[in-house]
């Protein structure tokens, strides 16, 4: 699992949202990392919004760390964060409960 923690720089969190739900919605983006799981955008407070996506394995981490959704954050970074660059943290899932 990765997970990236956004803040974003005042004013600007209806962009930062709407960013993360065109990224989530757009059919091609997603159809090209065959190797991400699943990916989530989520939202802790009014200005901290953040992403976790899954993988089988290292590969398919390595595979998003260098695709178009995980550049994303780092494009936007300058003008709608709060911080110079995303919090990119990289995590291991113990265990799951799936529908």
């Amino acid at each position: 699992m990765n997970g990236s923690g956004e803040e974003s720089a005042e004013s600007h969190e209806d962009g930062l949202v709407q960013d993360r739900v065109d990224q989530q919605q757009s059919t091609e983006v997603p159809r090209e990392e065959e190797l991400t799981l699943t990916w989530f955008a989520f939202k802790e407070s009014p200005t901290v919004f953040g992403v976790f996506d899954t993988f089988q394995d290292e590969q398919g981490r390595t595979a998003h760390l260098n695709g178009k959704i995980a550049a994303a954050p780092m494009q936007i970074a300058p003008t709608m964060l709060a911080v110079d660059s995303p919090d990119i943290r990289t995590t291991d899932i113990l265990a799951t409960k799936l529908p």
